[in-house]
């Protein structure tokens, strides 16, 4: 497999880079054909209503006529009625279609504001790019589409006419209204048809669309890998950011030792240091604990601040295991850290701060 072969499944980042750039799925197929299936719908529904309202216009308007006023502005103003009586018939197909295409849109890519899409780029009016696409896979694909988008409309709209044969020779019998009114219900069902097969070729295309628009969105394995490294930011930086967030633990840790009841010893590879308030706890929590090193930090800390330190090794790794920072102890601990802490407190009264008490 070659290095530099896009195997790899676009990110949500890359694909929204893509999106930024105005590059999103969308079948223009699937919004002609909502807008064509659409269409004959609302004939359908409001033709009627449409056809009435018209009719009633042009016959105001030629009743009109003979009163009017033979001036330019009583032209206008019949004019004017009769281009208002055809908007209002036309309104519910002239506001329906922009809606429908409004609507497709929307659904296919949602709410995009970006004018990259349309930003001039050279490559767009290169010539030898210019022919290049035009004989590219992607040309003859669409070109084969087409055909064959127009040869099954055609081969459907034949069948819908050879079934309704009969009916369009029985319109010379009919009288000119019938006659319109029928061939106008042919013209809207056929419609209806045709609009029915592209909407189907339509799904079909933005299933494609969107297969072909991810498999141009793939990625090397190189690529994701930089992503990757861009988002988690540089493995030095990341290694020297956790540094001082550990320093930072442990200033916060050590400036807790002082305002600890006890510091439990093992004797001195570990140290944790417990703090107890019975007002605001409901028990004793681990302020500060470390091992080695940072256990002697401690025991001097505690030294100097006068907290007295305890040995006990089984309880000191006890706690050293089961607990984190700035966590209370487990309910196991109870009994043993209550002895420490009732043999501190009775010691507190008449031995000196921070000496060493071992304790059996």
């Amino acid at each position: 497999m070659a290095a530099g072969e896009r195997t790899e499944a676009a990110t949500p980042r890359r694909l929204q880079e893509l999106r930024e750039q105005g590059r999103v799925v969308r079948s223009t197929d699937l919004t002609m054909a909502v807008s064509v299936l659409g269409g004959f719908l609302l004939v359908q529904w409001f033709g009627g209503q449409a056809v009435a309202t018209l009719v009633l216009t042009l016959r105001e308007t030629f009743a009109a006529l003979p009163h009017a006023e033979p001036t330019e502005a009583g032209v206008q103003a019949l004019t004017m009625r009769m281009l208002l009586g055809v908007v209002l018939a036309a309104a519910p197909v002239l506001l329906g279609l922009p809606l429908l295409g409004l609507a497709v849109t929307l659904a296919q890519v949602g709410v995009l504001a970006t004018g990259k899409a349309i930003a001039p780029q050279l490559e767009r009016i290169n010539p030898i790019e210019g022919w290049k696409r035009l004989w590219s896979t992607r040309s003859a694909i669409e070109l084969l589409k087409t055909l064959l988008k127009a040869g099954l409309v055609a081969f459907v709209l034949y069948q819908a006419y050879t079934e309704r044969v009969v009916e369009v020779l029985a319109l010379g019998t009919l009288d000119a209204v019938a006659a319109t009114a029928r061939l106008g219900s042919l013209l809207v069902q056929m419609g209806l048809t045709a609009g029915a097969v592209l909407l189907v070729l339509g799904l079909l295309d933005y299933g494609y669309q969107r297969w072909e628009f991810r498999r141009q969105a793939r990625m090397t394995r190189q690529e994701v890998r930089e992503e990757l490294k861009q988002q988690e930011g540089d493995p030095q930086l990341r290694a020297r950011l956790r540094s001082l967030q550990r320093r930072l633990a442990r200033s916060r840790m050590m400036a807790a030792v002082p305002k600890a009841d006890v510091v439990i010893t093992n004797p001195t590879h570990l140290a944790v240091a417990l703090a107890y308030h019975s007002e605001t706890m409901q028990a004793p929590k681990v302020v500060a604990k470390g091992a080695d090193l940072v256990a002697l930090r401690i025991r001097a800390k505690a030294q100097e601040h006068g907290v007295p330190i305890v040995e006990n090794q089984p309880l000191a790794q006890a706690l050293f295991r089961l607990c984190d920072v700035d966590q209370e102890i487990p309910v196991d601990l109870y009994h043993a850290v209550a002895e420490v802490l009732a043999y501190i407190y009775s010691l507190r009264r008449d031995q000196r701060p921070g000496a060493h008490h071992p304790l059996a």
